[in-house]
């Protein structure tokens, strides 16, 4: 597998479950063949460049077409409204679950990535290009309704979330420590039949693990191939300049804030004591968690997203520079450099 041939989507610095992972590689951004690599605290996630464009056609049919888009929308939207009860009742560690309360509660929370994959930019940002009054508004009102899908995922992924609090019980009643975030679904459900995991694979995933799927048909690698995989995905040459994809035009100057992913509100709370007015933010991705910052900012940079994802969108509503798909500028830049944003060119270069 060649980095050469795929496209950044997703990073963050904690331990992903592999649960998680199991929504993912049955979501509608499988189509993309998802590879997803984790080494201890640092996951990414990355597309086959070559399947993108298929997704971006398939955008441009499903917000081309009033009735598709409707149906679609109006499942999304009651399924955010029967998530809400479904975090209400795990937002403790059960005292009891069944194998069929397990099995049915995991397929419920594994259907958000499908719905949620629609509004991501795969599906997006050809669908923005067309000249075509009716996609705009229908591109709009998904892109709104995510930020509400946002604070579900957020309730299911966050720490102490749904799923933290499920895969706690699993490990307290069959396991130990925290061993299931290192079983995938079908793993977890044969643990009520008494079926263990080997110890040393539970070891070897919390060290390493990845994970594709290709044409539908998932494929977990052994520890080596994954220590491989994240070796040669996560390398990068430093630099004191890249560069992105302009979503908003305009250039400044200022102190930079570097705000990888942030999966808790603790953390949130100490980047927002962190961020002054005018500083120039560097983040993963951006989110009404953390429009704090944003509002702060005089500039943007985001390593992921598209013209509709919350940076490009709030960047415009505030009239500040944007660039998006700046990949690595959390690593190439830390908190405290001087750096320029040069969002007519898509250009970040550190001042020296």
């Amino acid at each position: 597998m060649d980095p050469a041939d795929y496209t950044k989507f997703f990073s963050i610095a904690a331990q992903v479950s592999c649960l998680h992972n199991d929504f993912l590689l049955h979501s509608s951004l499988a189509k993309a063949h998802l590879l997803l690599v984790s080494k201890g605290q640092d996951y990414h996630i990355f597309f086959q460049s070559e399947q993108l464009p298929a997704l971006g056609k398939a955008g441009i049919a499903l917000y081309g077409t009033p009735q598709r888009f409707e149906a679609l929308f109006q499942e999304f939207q009651d399924y955010v409204e029967e998530a809400k009860e479904v975090i209400a009742h795990y937002n403790t560690v059960p005292e009891t679950m069944t194998l069929e309360e397990f099995s049915s509660v995991s397929e419920f929370l594994g259907r958000l990535w499908y719905y949620y994959g629609f509004a991501e930019f795969p599906y997006l940002d050809e669908a923005y290009s067309v000249a075509d009054e009716g996609i705009k508004e229908r591109l709009e009102r998904m892109s709104t309704f995510k930020f509400t899908a946002r604070e579900i995922m957020n309730a299911y992924f966050f720490k102490d979330g749904v799923i933290d609090n499920l895969l706690a019980y699993l490990s307290k009643t069959f396991l130990k420590e925290d061993w299931a975030r290192y079983l995938y679904r079908e793993e977890l459900l044969a643990l009520f039949s008494g079926e263990l995991p080997p110890e040393q694979l539970i070891l070897e995933r919390k060290e390493c693990y990845a994970a594709t799927v290709i044409d539908g048909k998932i494929t977990h690698f052994s520890s080596a191939e994954a220590q491989q995989l994240f070796d040669d995905f996560t390398k990068y040459e430093p630099a004191s300049k890249i560069t992105g994809v302009p979503a908003n035009p305009g250039v400044a100057k200022g102190r930079a804030v570097v705000v990888p992913m942030l999966n808790n509100e603790e953390a949130i709370a100490a980047a927002n004591k962190t961020m002054h007015e005018g500083d120039i933010l560097i983040a993963e991705s951006t989110s009404p968690d953390i429009i704090l910052l944003c509002k702060k900012a005089s500039a943007i940079v985001a390593e992921q997203g598209g013209f509709l994802s919350h940076a490009a969108v709030v960047s415009r509503e505030l009239g500040v520079p944007c660039i998006i798909q700046a990949f690595n500028a959390t690593r190439n830049f830390k908190t405290g450099d001087k750096v320029a944003v040069d969002a007519d060119k898509g250009i970040i270069s550190k001042i020296i």
